[in-house]
């Protein structure tokens, strides 16, 4: 049996041991100060109440995928033990990164499998404790996407796979996971299967050009198909309500993803990102011309928050986003009743006055007299 006083199973009557001593895991968890982490435990914390777990730590909210909260500022808590299986979302407060270390009993990960619900954005737990990839994890099951909090992606149905080319699925991390058909399914995790990993550290949304807020709550925009005016090295671009929310490089030999990060508005913070329901706008930047051309588009929905995944394919026309030079165009419809709409072209940030006057040349009304953005 197991001789080790210092064991969970220690035998104080065997003789010799026999190399069954069990011992507790400490797993360390990772916050992000600034995003809504997606974090999960691979093993059965001793201490399982959610307070606990979080005593040491300035928690602001976390929530699982049943509607369950703990908001200690507010003494809500309605999640209670922390669920072998579930991912949870944490949001700390302070934007400081924090690690905590959760002392636990092991687990196999193979009898414990995890019931994932149709009609339902189910938020899992990682339960091995050494990577693996996403695609062998989920081999045989009805997945129709597979994510992080990091803005990677498994999308079988459109060979996307940016979980696995990012180094697989990893202890501590939480998954959203969502199926197709009307029926609930296990998840059973088997060993941990590193074969064929990426090992790419490249931030989603990184670029050059560009400052996107990453808040760990993002949307897939998967273009099949891209024509018109562009070139390797170029950027596709994701805009909300005039806002980069992703950016991505383009991929001329296959299908490119961009990845749109939402506003956290939903949890009282107003972070830069889309809000459900915001128009999706693409824009490409061209390296070659050092602006953004214009982007036509047709997807399978045309705001954030109507699909779970955006697909389609666009068409990049060679004209500027930004105009190179201060224009007054024709009024549209004319003639009119009762109103007609005139566009205005701005190069660059400056006072515009805009006045209309009648055939005799008296002020009739004055539209614009302020300062505008190049647009």
């Amino acid at each position: 049996g197991c001789t080790d006083p210092d064991a969970l199973n220690y035998d104080e009557y065997a003789t010799t041991d026999d190399g069954t001593c069990i011992y507790t895991i400490t797993q360390d968890l990772y916050l992000d100060g600034v995003i809504l982490n997606n974090v999960s435990l691979y093993h059965d914390p001793i201490e399982s109440d959610i307070e606990d777990i979080f005593s040491d730590v300035n928690i602001v909210l976390a929530t699982n995928d049943e509607g369950d909260y703990y908001i200690p500022g507010n003494n809500v808590n309605t999640i209670g033990d922390w669920e072998l299986g579930k991912g949870y979302q944490v949001l700390v407060g302070g934007f400081e990164d924090v690690e905590v270390s959760i002392e636990g009993y092991p687990i196999d990960a193979s009898q414990n499998p995890i019931e994932l619900q149709p009609f339902l954005l189910n938020n899992v737990a990682y339960l091995l404790d050494e990577p693996s990839s996403v695609e062998t994890v989920f081999d045989g099951l009805p997945v129709i996407f597979v994510s992080d909090d990091s803005g990677h992606y498994y999308i079988p149905g459109n060979n996307v796979n940016t979980i696995d080319s990012s180094g697989g699925m990893k202890p501590g991390k939480g998954y959203q996971v969502l199926i197709s058909g009307t029926e609930s399914v296990d998840l059973v995790y088997g060993e941990p299967d590193d074969s064929g990993l990426g090992r790419s550290v490249a931030i989603v949304g990184a670029s050059d050009h560009y400052d996107i807020t990453r808040t760990g709550v993002s949307h897939p925009i998967v273009i099949d198909e891209i024509t018109g005016s562009v070139s390797e090295g170029d950027e596709l671009v994701a805009y909300a309500d005039g806002i980069a929310v992703g950016v991505a490089p383009v991929n001329m030999n296959g299908t490119s993803l961009v990845v749109a990060w939402k506003s956290l508005y939903e949890y009282g913070i107003e972070s830069d990102g889309y809000y459900d329901g915001d128009e999706i706008e693409l824009r490409l930047y061209s390296q070659e011309l050092g602006r953004e051309l214009m982007v036509t588009a047709n997807f399978n929905a045309e705001n954030y928050g109507d699909v779970p995944v955006t697909i389609g394919n666009i068409h990049v026309l060679d004209d500027y986003v930004t105009p190179v030079e201060f224009g007054l165009n024709q009024n549209y419809p004319n003639p009119f009743n009762p109103s007609t709409t005139i566009d205005i072209s701005v190069a660059l940030e400056g006072h515009i006055l805009l006045n209309v006057y009648d055939v005799n040349g008296r002020l009739v009304s004055t539209l614009a007299d302020g300062v505008y953005d190049a647009g």
